[in-house]
């Protein structure tokens, strides 16, 4: 386990960033709450050949919404035998 210190004029998705320099997360899924859902730090993980997952919450209504379709079953034509997945 590794700690950085947050400066005084620092927080905690600053220093973030500099934890993640740090480590070597190969094979591992970086989990975090509600405040490192940051375009930048997603980014830096996923550049770095990382896994990540994270809390989104309600206050983040476009997000959540993204990732609900990404999850949502796709639709069915009762008679077709295919399916046709959305663009």
């Amino acid at each position: 386990m590794i700690q950085v210190q947050v400066a005084g004029q620092e927080n905690e998705i600053t220093a973030a960033h500099r934890l993640l320099a740090a480590l070597d997360l190969r094979d591992c899924v970086v989990t975090g709450n509600a405040i490192f859902t940051q375009r930048e730090l997603c980014q830096q993980i996923v550049l770095s050949g990382y896994k990540y997952v994270f809390l989104v919450k309600d206050n983040q209504p476009k997000l959540r919404q993204a990732i609900a379709e990404l999850f949502m079953p796709l639709p069915v034509t009762p008679g077709h035998s295919r399916l046709s997945l959305p663009a």
